[in-house]
This record gives structure tokens, sequence and C-alpha cells, in this order.
């Protein structure tokens, strides 16, 4: 059961002007190159195919069930959840266990749920892509000056870690 991002968020995570302050730029010639390290990072950590395993800003997913009882969604944070059997929406009640959030199908059906992080911990993400931008800023290839790899800042890695979703 692989879900489909059916509405992308749409708010902006990071601003360009707090990313050039943590990265001490003043100069605005490689804005374009800030934004798109931006996007990068955001993508790689949101989202269930994303290291993080989950929604960072609202956005919408679905799933199909193929048949009836309980559902563990795939992704934490689910605010609202509605299914469709063929004759419109129905909406559903969210429960969470110790697994993740659960729904009750009387069908098979199509499941849509809204998630994204609490913004209490969307602030630990802001901080991962303004570490992650500055140091594809400062390391622009996969070699460094030493001529070893450039790894992903082990500070981003362990505050990746406080937020992952484990699957079960």
């Amino acid at each position: 059961m692989t879900p489909v991002l059916v509405v992308a968020p749409t708010a902006e995570l990071v601003g360009l002007e707090d990313l050039k302050l943590h990265c001490r730029i003043d100069a605005d010639d490689e804005d374009d190159l800030i934004a798109a390290y931006a996007a990068a990072a955001q993508a790689w950590l949101d989202g269930w195919s994303g290291v993080l395993g989950r929604a960072i800003m609202p956005q919408t997913w679905s799933v199909t069930a193929t048949a009836g009882g309980c559902l563990l969604l795939p992704m934490p944070d689910v605010q609202s959840a509605v299914v469709d059997y063929g004759d419109g929406d129905q909406a559903l009640d969210v429960t969470v266990s110790d697994a993740g959030p659960v729904v009750e199908l009387a069908d098979p059906g199509t499941v849509e749920f809204e998630c994204g992080l609490p913004e209490a911990k969307r602030a630990v993400v802001v901080l991962i892509v303004k570490m992650l931008v500055q140091h594809w800023y400062a390391n622009r290839g996969a070699v460094n000056n030493g001529g070893g790899t450039s790894e992903v800042p082990m500070s981003a890695s362990a505050l990746v870690e406080t937020l992952r979703w484990r699957r079960v």
C-alpha cells in the first residue's frame, strides 16, 4: 500500500532571507542556488518516501484499501481522514495506536488523509534545512578540499533521528 500525494504542501518552510542569514550570505547573486538547496533539502526530508517518512508541512495523501477493517495509515501526524467507498467521501475517526494512526473501514475504499508535523516539531526541521543548505553551499561538490567525501553534518543527522518515523 504505497501512499499517493494528492495535495502538495503550499506553505514555505524556510524563507530565503532566513537561509542567507544562517549561511552569512549578504549578496543576492546566488539566491536561486540557495533556494534550490532549500528545495532539495525539504524534498529529501519530506513525505512518505522522504528520510523522515512523514509530512512536514500540511498536505493530503491517499491510500487504497483492498478490504474493510482496521487500516494502519502509513504516516503519522494525521489531522483528519475520509474514505470513498464509491459513493462520496465519509469522515473517519482517526485513533492513535502504538503502531501509528488507525482508521476503521466498513468496506474496501480509498482513504484520503491530511497530515503535517506539529508546529513545535517543525522548528527542528527548519534548523535541519538551514544546516543542510549551509553545508551544501560550503561544499559544492562530492569531494571536499581534503580529498574525502563531504557527508551530511552529524548535527543534522542527529536531529533527523529525533523526527524519523519508524514504519512497522
